[in-house]
């Protein structure tokens, strides 16, 4: 314990002004390694992960090997078994690709359409280029009823959602994907980013 105090005591300031909160969340899981880094890593939040679901996000992960991106990470609550996760990607021109969600027993990703016109451009790709593709994409995107002048009902072929097209432009999500959702996520991800 006292060892922790003295890390705690000695930790250099860094220039990320959310770094205290990371300090504290660091001693409380006695991650004296992890409690120089100015904030959290992949890596970290791997470690709180089961391994199915590690392997997974690394699978996902090593597509952007070959890519500049730059993740944000978010501890959703504190660092206890309960923890959640969010980490979201951009490209180098600052261009959303994708995030994920994640806690011991759980991981989520999310790919953000931003417009929906950036959606109906994405169906009528995929439609006209791919259908088992096109068919994963319709049943992965997220339906959302509710009464808002941003909820707007787009054609998916001749199949009908109702998607909110407010700050996201409609929203896929993925629960507990498996690596056929990875090699569906990958190829949507490089038609998305071009």
């Amino acid at each position: 314990m006292f060892l922790g105090l003295q890390v705690l005591l000695t930790v250099p300031e860094s220039k990320y002004k959310t770094e205290n909160k990371f300090k504290r969340l660091n001693y409380l899981r006695l991650d004296y390694k992890g409690y120089y880094r100015p904030m959290p890593e992949i890596e970290d939040v791997k470690l709180t992960m089961k391994k199915e679901h590690s392997d997974i996000l690394t699978l996902l992960l090593s597509l952007f090997d070959n890519f500049k991106t730059r993740y944000a990470l978010y501890p959703m609550a504190s660092i206890l078994p309960f923890n959640k996760w969010k980490v979201d990607y951009w490209s180098g021109n600052n261009k959303r690709i994708f995030g994920f969600y994640t806690s011991p027993d759980f991981l989520s990703f999310r790919i953000s359409f931003k417009t929906p016109e950036n959606l109906l451009c994405i169906i009528k790709i995929l439609e006209k280029n791919d259908l088992k593709l096109f068919e994963w994409f319709r049943d992965n995107i997220k339906e959302v009823f509710h009464d808002c002048p941003r909820n707007k009902i787009i054609m998916f072929g001749n199949q009908k959602k109702h998607l909110c097209c407010g700050s996201s432009g409609g929203t896929m999500e993925i629960v507990s994907p498996n690596k056929n959702d990875v090699k569906n996520i990958i190829e949507l991800i490089k038609i998305i980013n071009g």
